[in-house]
């Protein structure tokens, strides 16, 4: 889709993530198993991989701007009012806080489409409820259509469920 990606909201800014987020990338291709273990086993970090699209920063480059570590020519635009924790010895990565008012969206780009696959990464920590209707984690397809792809906490608030493109592809997991 044409939209941009979005971080913590779907594409019209609803269903809006309340809780943590830490370790946030976007790879413009499939991550290798070794590569997926490294990260799930915090044995790297997202910023450590080569050929990130969308690495958000601990640092604003203006007031409504992060820093793409993946990518500096694309910044990423705070929406809302969100806390940002930066790295320090405890926590090694910046931790985003989602107030289920705020987003981080990158503007389209070809690249972030996913003509070469994609690997969504992210540790999430809801807080409060979770809305039976479930929670953006990531989102770039257009609300009830499943032209682009999403992740997001659904169905019931308790699963994981992944779409991309047509035919919708579903996996779940429990959080």
């Amino acid at each position: 889709s044409g939209l941009p990606l979005r971080i913590g909201a779907d594409s019209s800014g609803r269903n809006a993530f309340k809780g943590y987020m830490m370790d946030i990338g976007v790879y413009d291709r499939p991550l290798s198993p070794t590569e997926i273990n490294q990260l799930a086993q915090k044995k790297i970090r997202p910023v450590d991989l080569p050929k990130g699209l969308v690495i958000p920063g601990p640092k604003k480059t203006t007031d409504t701007t992060l820093a793409n570590l993946a990518d500096p020519k694309r910044p990423v635009v705070l929406k809302g009012n969100m806390k940002i924790q930066l790295p320090d010895d405890q926590k090694p990565a910046a931790v985003f806080e989602f107030d289920g008012k705020s987003w981080l969206e990158i503007p389209d780009h070809r690249s972030l489409r996913g003509a070469n696959g994609l690997t969504l990464t992210a540790w999430i920590n809801p807080t409060g409820p979770i809305p039976t209707n479930g929670m953006r984690l990531l989102d770039k397809s257009p609300v009830g259509v499943g032209t682009g792809y999403l992740l997001d906490t659904y169905p019931n608030g308790k699963s994981l469920r992944l779409l991309a493109g047509e035919p919708a592809l579903s996996v779940k997991a429990s959080i």
